[in-house]
């Protein structure tokens, strides 16, 4: 995981190269459980947060956008 935006992620973001940004990879699931689409998404660091909540049940993720 890189954790600085490539030239082409910058211009799209509309921020300086190398500027810090969230990438998160996403895979979709049929209800089956089969994968059918896997996404990478890159946000503003400086726009959004994320939470991402551990316990013995596994993970809950939650985006937070200030």
């Amino acid at each position: 995981m890189r954790p600085s935006s490539s030239t082409r992620e910058a211009e799209a973001l509309e921020v300086p190269k190398g500027t810090a940004a969230l990438r998160t990879l996403r895979t979709s699931c049929d209800s089956y459980g089969r994968p059918l689409e896997t996404s990478v998404i890159i946000l503003r660091a400086d726009l959004n947060r994320f939470m991402l909540k551990l316990d013995a049940n596994g993970s809950h993720f939650s985006k937070i956008t200030s």
